[in-house]
This record gives C-alpha cells, sequence and structure tokens, in this order.
C-alpha cells in the first residue's frame, strides 16, 4: 500500500519524505547503539577478529602476552576486510 511518505535513516537521523506535497522533514534523532564495530568475538569471548590494513586478524582476549595472528594477506584498498577508515587511506 502506497502511503504517500517516505522514511530513511541517515546517520542517526530519521527523515521523512512526503512525495505528494515534496517536502522533506526531519525527524527524531535515533540513539547509536554501543557496538564495537571493529572486532568480533568468539562465542565464548576468548579470541577476537579484527581487521588490519586491510586484512584479517586473530588475537586472544585477556592474555598479555597474546600476539596479532594475521590470517589473511589478500586485502587490499577497495577489496578489504575492513568496511570503514581503512579503505580511506
Amino acid at each position: 500500500m502506497i502511503t504517500g511518505h517516505l522514511t530513511f535513516q541517515i546517520d542517526s537521523i530519521q527523515y521523512e519524505y512526503d512525495i505528494y506535497r515534496k517536502t522533506l522533514r526531519r525527524g527524531d534523532t535515533i540513539p547509536e547503539e554501543e557496538k564495537n564495530n571493529w572486532a568480533s568475538y568468539a562465542p565464548d569471548s576468548s579470541y577476537m577478529v579484527f581487521a588490519k590494513n586491510h586484512n584479517l586478524y586473530l588475537m586472544e582476549v585477556g592474555d598479555e602476552d597474546s600476539v596479532e595472528i594475521q590470517l589473511t594477506e589478500d586485502g587490499e584498498r577497495w577489496f578489504s576486510y575492513q568496511w570503514r577508515h581503512g579503505d580511506y587511506c
């Protein structure tokens, strides 16, 4: 069913576009969830995987002597395991 309104979100701000009146209204600010976007954790939280220099690394959590283990070597700019800031460098 067409309602005449298109609702969308950019960053944390919601917008509503009225198709018939051709007007855009800024809506509410949607609180962003605090999420760790740079790492993923094992189900038991003992290891984490993260992207660095466009490749994936594994590291044990909670061990001061833990070192990064590089898992991939094929990551490159625009074809990266890293989807944020790293592709802009």
